[in-house]
């Protein structure tokens, strides 16, 4: 009996010592990610059509294709398509996401928008080697590109450790030419909850969207106008004007100061640091002008 129990102990043993131990972030339990996937589909939809622009225009095609192929929330994180993805981290919500594209095409997509020769006819099928500068900044900007179909607050991360918890898996089918390869995104599960929730409507208070309305207003830049001199002569007199003619006018010493057709002031033509000024002497119906 006892060398049963031992044996029992020991194969337990074995077998937990195989187990891979993954975070779980309590705010996840019990919460419907599932929904919160559901509300993210929209906006990941949005980014194929997207992505498939970004692409024709680094590449100079107009033949990409961009399909959502997986969309699957996974207990533990997928192992990225090789070893050099990007990160991006969250201004607001502080989560982590994951970007890693499919080694040989960003390859020939950095090769086409930084002017090489790229091949887009079909798959190379010996290993890619590891991604150098300007591959890297492509596949930031394909990262970003979907991103940004989400949210607009990421920054990226240069070293980052792996994700260890509870991910949304998002993964695209890209197309070129003959050449097909994948971008895969993968979001925490703290991105998940507060990106998946749904947007709710701001309500405000009438008076805080009216005070708003009036400090916006309250910017806007305004135009002021002022004719300092002004003559009339006759039609053919202008006819007989050339270049170096000179035209006698006085100028004003008081003049109305308007935006538009409004008049808003009455002022005084002055000197100021060998600059002509104008000095407001009085308003031009101001109950009507600013009171309304």
């Amino acid at each position: 009996m006892k060398n049963n129990i031992k044996t029992d102990n020991n194969k337990l043993k074995k077998e937990s010592d195989n187990i891979v131990v993954h975070n779980i972030d309590t705010r996840t339990l019990g919460r419907p990610l599932n929904m919160a996937r559901q509300n993210l589909i929209p906006l990941l939809n949005k980014s194929e059509e997207q992505l498939k622009l970004v692409i024709n225009s680094m590449t100079r095609r107009n033949d990409t294709e961009v399909k959502i192929s997986e969309v699957s929330i996974e207990m533990q994180p997928i192992a990225p398509l090789h070893h050099e993805p990007i990160y991006f981290s969250h201004n607001r919500n502080h989560g982590m996401s994951m970007v890693v594209v499919s080694g040989d095409l960003i390859t020939q997509i950095a090769d086409a928008f930084y002017g090489g020769a790229p091949s887009f006819e079909s798959n190379d099928t010996h290993s890619h080697p590891p991604l150098n500068s300007s591959e890297k900044r492509v596949q930031a900007r394909l990262g970003a590109t979907v991103l940004n179909q989400l949210s607009s607050e990421w920054q990226t991360v240069s070293t980052h450790e792996p994700l260890d918890s509870t991910t949304l898996h998002v993964l695209f089918t890209i197309t070129i030419g003959d050449r097909v390869g994948q971008l895969s995104l993968q979001l925490d599960d703290h991105l998940l909850i507060h990106l998946g929730q749904p947007t709710a409507p701001i309500i405000r208070d009438v008076q805080e969207v009216e005070d708003r309305r009036n400090k916006h207003l309250q910017q806007v830049p305004v135009q002021l106008n002022a004719v300092l001199a002004s003559q009339r002569i006759s039609l053919n007199q202008v006819s007989k004007l050339k270049v170096g003619d000179i035209i006698s006018a006085d100028i004003k010493e008081l003049v109305e100061v308007s935006s538009g057709a409004q008049k808003l002031f009455r002022a005084r033509v002055s000197e100021q640091n060998n600059h002509l000024v104008l000095q407001i002497t009085d308003h031009i119906n101001p109950s009507e002008n600013f009171q309304k």
